[in-house]
């Protein structure tokens, strides 16, 4: 059995098929933080993830605008986690309670990390056999660089992973049980589909017109 070495990490991630259950509309939450103020929208109750989860509501963090914010699982929790905190600190001033009490009612980084994991499978339908570490569920595990400067020295574990850790601090990802990153690179060669994305990116340039000065194409396209 492979154990984990001294300062790395682990926590779940959600992956395999998007099942749903088809749960009332009511009893679902998805909170987008990372983009939801640059479209001009607040989801659920102004966006506050907090009061779902007051109403027992799993919460689930994604992004559906990877042009405007990373689209990754850190950038969700760390911005669910500031935006959280940042309402309550507001509705602590708007009622007169800063300085002299502390702020109630505060998000934590473990809220945080299960709105990330099985809550997340929860609201995907999939957390009959994800979003946790438990006997009988796919194994789907990230293992975190816990002596990256950005993360180091760890107090608290969850606390650097919700609000420090980025994506340069996954050493290694198994899903299902298959290792898929290993050592920071992963096992899977990507020249192939970079290469059609960027083909399928010079042609919808071409049929653009002129391109953008700073626009990194193809010579000779638009």
């Amino acid at each position: 059995m492979q154990t984990v070495a001294e300062n790395e990490l682990l926590i779940q991630i959600i992956c395999g098929s998007r099942r749903r259950r088809h749960l009332p509309r009511p009893h679902r939450a998805q909170s987008r933080p990372a983009d939801a103020g640059s479209r001009g929208r607040q989801p659920l109750d102004e966006g506050s993830a907090a009061t779902a989860s007051k109403l027992g509501i799993p919460v689930g963090l994604s992004s559906d605008v990877a042009t405007t914010a990373s689209a990754d699982q850190f950038t969700q929790m760390h911005a669910i986690f500031a935006s959280e905190r940042a309402r309550r600190h507001q509705a602590a001033w708007d009622e007169d309670l800063v300085g002299n009490t502390t702020t109630p009612d505060l998000v934590d980084s473990r809220q945080v990390l299960r709105w990330a994991t099985i809550e997340g499978a929860m609201v995907a339908g999939v957390d009959d056999r994800t979003g946790s570490i438990t006997p009988g569920k796919k194994a789907d595990i990230v293992i975190i660089d816990g002596s990256a400067v950005n993360v180091a020295p760890i107090i608290d574990p969850v606390g650097a992973v919700v609000c420090a850790a980025d994506i340069s601090n996954v050493k290694t990802v198994v899903v299902d049980g298959r290792v898929v990153k290993e050592d920071f690179k992963l096992k899977a060669d990507l020249a192939g589909p970079r290469k059609a994305v960027e083909a399928s990116r010079d042609y919808l340039v071409s049929k653009f017109g002129v391109p953008e000065p700073g626009w990194l194409v193809k010579e000779g396209v638009g």
